[in-house]
C-alpha cells in the first residue's frame, strides 16, 4: 500500500508540473504522457525486474540487465515488453542516485527517450516517468 502511494504522489508530481494552473485543462489531457515503472532486484546479479504502466502507452514487464550488484544506481540494458510478452522498448538507462531520490534518463542510439525520478520503497525502486517527445507516445 506505501508503495503504491509514494507512486501516485510521484505521477501526480509530474502532471502537475505539466499542468496548466488556470484550470483550462481536463485532467484527462494532463494526464497523458505520465507513467510509473517499479523495479525489484532480479535472480542474477546487475539485472533488474520491471512492472510499468503509462496513461497512453499501455502497461507491461521489462528486464534489465549490465548493472551493477546490489544498488539500483548504474547504467542498465533495458528490454521492455507490453502484456502480450511484445517487446516495445529496447533502450540503455542510467540510473542516478541524488541522495533522496534517484533520476533515471532512457535513452535510445544516445537520444533521450524519457525522464523519471524514483524513490527506494521496500527494497523496490519506484519510478514515476514521462517521455520526452510526443513521437514515442505513437510507438506500436
Amino acid at each position: 500500500m506505501k508503495q503504491l502511494i509514494i507512486s501516485a504522489v510521484v505521477i501526480f508530481s509530474i502532471a502537475s508540473s505539466r499542468a496548466d494552473l488556470s484550470g483550462q485543462e481536463s485532467i484527462e489531457e494532463i494526464m497523458t504522457n505520465v507513467g510509473v515503472v517499479v523495479y525489484t532486484r532480479g535472480e542474477s546479479n546487475g539485472t533488474l525486474d520491471a512492472k510499468w504502466s503509462h496513461s497512453t502507452n499501455g502497461s507491461g514487464t521489462g528486464r534489465l540487465t549490465g548493472g551493477p550488484s546490489g544498488e539500483f544506481a548504474g547504467n542498465y540494458r533495458a528490454i521492455y515488453f507490453d502484456d502480450h510478452g511484445k517487446e516495445k522498448f529496447s533502450l540503455d538507462l542510467n540510473v542516478q542516485n541524488k541522495g533522496d531520490h534517484y533520476d533515471l534518463i532512457w535513452s535510445m542510439m544516445g537520444e533521450t527517450v524519457s525522464i523519471g525520478i524514483g524513490t527506494v520503497v521496500s527494497g523496490t525502486l519506484v519510478v514515476g516517468y514521462s517521455f520526452v517527445d510526443v513521437k514515442w507516445l505513437r510507438r506500436p
